[in-house]
């Protein structure tokens, strides 16, 4: 299940984790709750603005304030990215990252694709074997 069900996933990291980020410590579990039980859109917003998530795209925040749901504060992760080979892992692999988190591991994870792929142009499979490719790419992890 863990391999193939993301509800499972979700339900299994909130259990461990209860929603808190790794990185930060933000408890993004109790933030949704707080907005969701919120009379007012305005509280909603103040909420959000007051918090880690102020850094979110002014369309992600106005979405929280008008439709919350769970899984927009707080994200599982994979430790080893799927890219990498952690598609198939464990629940070892993965942990809970606040939404703000989340972006900016995404974001790094994605210049280091675009770094390897540079690194290895228009290389074919045998040439990816070849002699001091594996050393290049090493110096991006």
């Amino acid at each position: 299940m863990i391999k193939s069900n993301t509800d499972y996933i979700r339900s299994t990291a909130k259990s461990l984790d209860s929603g808190v980020c790794e990185q930060c410590g933000v408890n993004g579990s109790e933030l949704y709750k707080r907005i969701k039980c919120s009379r007012s859109l305005k509280e909603r917003a103040e909420l959000i603005q007051n918090s880690r998530y102020a850094s979110l795209s002014a369309h992600v925040k106005v979405t929280m304030v008008k439709d919350p749901s769970e899984g927009q504060f707080w994200h599982v992760d994979h430790i080893l990215p799927v890219y990498a080979g952690g598609g198939q892992c464990d629940v070892d692999n993965l942990r809970t990252l606040c939404t703000p988190c989340h972006q900016v591991v995404t974001s790094a994870q994605a210049g280091h694709r675009a770094r390897m792929r540079a690194s290895i142009g228009n290389k074919t499979i045998t040439d990816f074997f070849s002699p001091g490719t594996k050393e290049k790419l090493k110096s991006y992890d």
